[in-house]
């Protein structure tokens, strides 16, 4: 082999190698070739690099401009092999794509056992007649006006849910009012209160509850003592800031705060 470098710098890389050293970014259109994955001629004078078993030769003395019928055939070989490889690097990821990728909202899985659903029901119930809560399943407005909840107010923008997650609250929602109920149970512990555990196995990005009270202005809640208070608009504006209080009214997402976490 004869000891030749191509002349056009020094790039050492994507050299396609004969008896001369050429840079495939140096050669012809026709003959830019990844010559990793294919095999070519030799020749005494200059690299072709034209594949072997390929059928579709490149002609002699072919033009270099693009739009040529003689540069365009020459091409289909490589363009071909090009478009079979990249499907194939597709397929391959979608293969090895995790199925939980999406990262979408699931829905609960109620209990099948009718008695079972019915000792579930009745956890929270006594937990919240024990506290004086009233059970509602939508936000209450009677500390605040309707009108103060803006989207426009919430600060950075309000993020949109995508039509697959508001899909499954809807639907979470719906099975609440049939009385179908999360696998939770709701359980007195005697250094935290009230506590709900699950009842059985749920899975990742599964949704329990819609968070559910009455809302009041954060600045009048600031030093409450409640544990449960979830905030609800966040504003540039202090004074325009609004939060969930389950204190008086509120569904068994009022527990969360107070969830078991000390023991196995």
């Amino acid at each position: 082999m004869e000891d030749e470098v191509c002349g056009r710098g020094k790039r050492v890389k994507r050299v396609i190698v004969c008896r001369n050293g050429w840079h495939n970014c140096c050669l012809p259109a026709f003959e830019k070739i990844n010559p990793c994955s294919t095999t070519f001629k030799s020749s005494p004078s200059t690299c072709k690099a034209v594949p072997v078993a390929s059928v579709h030769e490149a002609p002699k003395d072919v033009p270099q401009t693009k739009g040529s019928k003689a540069y365009k055939a020459s091409r289909q070989p490589v363009v071909a092999r090009e478009r079979e490889r990249r499907v194939k690097c597709l397929e391959t990821r979608k293969r090895r794509r995790p199925s939980g990728g999406s990262r979408r909202l699931l829905p609960y899985v109620p209990c099948d056992d009718p008695q079972r659903r019915l000792e579930q029901m009745a956890s929270l119930a006594t937990a919240d007649t024990s506290i004086g809560v009233e059970f509602v399943d939508f936000l209450s407005y009677r500390l605040t006006p309707r009108s103060s909840n803006r989207a426009d107010s919430e600060r950075g923008g309000m993020q949109v849910m995508c039509k697959e997650d508001k899909a499954t609250l809807d639907l979470c929602k719906t099975m609440c009012s049939h009385g179908e109920w999360p696998p939770l149970m709701v359980t007195h512990d005697s250094r935290q209160g009230f506590v709900f555990e699950a009842d059985r196995n749920i899975k990742d990005m599964t949704i329990i509850a819609k968070y559910t009270g009455e809302v009041d202005y954060m600045c009048r809640r600031q030093y409450d003592s409640g544990n449960s208070i979830m905030g609800l608009l966040f504003s540039d504006n202090p004074v325009k800031e609004l939060v969930i209080c389950p204190d008086r009214r509120g569904n068994i997402a009022r527990f969360v705060s107070d969830i078991n976490n000390h023991l196995p």
